[in-house]
């Protein structure tokens, strides 16, 4: 690759992520040329040093999805990487990852992982991770309904994003570029590999207001893709992404009322399948079908507020 674009965004609560300076240096093996770029709400200079190939941007109180914007209008590579603050970057495989890519790929992803499973929460999330990465949507893009993105680490080709992506401010800016792919045809790969490991989350409480968060993103991409013919798709997501434990639910009751044994055999190897066959992770498994249904709902019924408030305000507006 002749020139690539690291693009990080940093948080007001958030503290520069020095092991990205690490995969800048791995990168110049497979790049010949190499720029990063930081969004961030506050100056850190103090942190990390101003350096030659690195610019710092302040944009205090912007979203990701208005950063990723404006570096594609900026960017001087027609390549970019997009890689979160607060994610730890696998450089071996970024490597593999970045000189995998062709001229031909207009957007590429890998897997994510969870930095720590040694916690309850860690091992809890690090199963949500292979469901949601390793499993649900490699399939969705198979059978040609994917619109869905891992927003920490992703490539994006500039050129053909550059006059495509909305120009709107949304805070799912992961679907939104996953739907501009989609309904421009661009072409997208999967790579079978970790690019990168997330901080987990400390508590319940702060998965279900990442889920309700999530709920406003939905609903704006509900609201912004009423008249793109995308809507069928952005709806399919939504339903598949958050209630397809329902049918799942409800067949292993059918077949358990037939046969208790057969029954608790395909709990057994649904569990199974999601925890991607780690035998030391069965027991999160099992309490992972459980309760994500439950912050499924609560996501759910976000969505339903946000559509009966903008109904209300619409109502209100017309009086």
């Amino acid at each position: 690759m002749e020139r690539l674009t690291i693009v990080t965004f940093i948080s007001d609560n958030e503290t520069p992520n020095t092991k990205l300076s690490s995969l800048v240096d791995c990168l110049k093996s497979v790049v010949k040329e190499i720029k990063m770029v930081i969004y961030t709400d506050n100056a850190f200079y103090d942190i990390i040093p101003i350096q030659k190939n690195i610019d710092v941007i302040i944009r205090p109180k912007t979203t990701k999805y208005m950063r990723i914007l404006e570096s594609i209008n900026h960017s001087e590579s027609d390549g970019i990487l997009f890689i979160d603050n607060d994610i730890t970057p696998d450089n071996d495989n970024l490597v593999k990852f970045i000189s995998g890519i062709s001229q031909k790929v207009d957007l590429a992803w890998g897997y994510i992982g969870v930095s720590n499973n040694y916690g309850f929460m860690s091992r809890f999330l690090f199963i949500d991770k292979i469901y949601s990465h390793k499993i649900l949507r490699p399939f969705l893009w198979k059978i040609n309904i994917g619109i869905s993105v891992p927003g920490q680490v992703f490539y994006m080709n500039k050129i053909k994003f550059k006059h495509d992506l909305p120009q709107y401010d949304t805070v799912f800016d992961d679907l939104t570029i996953g739907i501009s792919a989609k309904q421009h045809n661009y072409t997208t790969t999967c790579f079978p590999m970790y690019l990168g490991y997330e901080r987990p989350s400390l508590s319940f409480p702060v998965l279900v207001k990442q889920r309700i968060r999530w709920a406003k993103g939905f609903f704006q991409s509900i609201n912004n893709n009423m008249r793109t013919g995308m809507l069928p798709y952005v709806l399919a997501h939504g339903f598949i992404y958050h209630f397809l434990w329902l049918p799942a639910w409800l067949f292993i009751v059918l077949v358990g009322m037939l046969s208790l044994p057969l029954g608790i055999l395909l709990f057994i190897t649904i569990c199974v399948c999601i925890c991607n066959k780690k035998i030391s992770l069965i027991g999160h498994s099992f309490i992972y079908v459980i309760v994500m249904p439950i912050i499924h709902m609560i996501w759910g019924f976000a969505v339903i507020y946000h559509i009966i408030a903008m109904k209300r305000n619409i109502r209100n507006n017309r009086s």
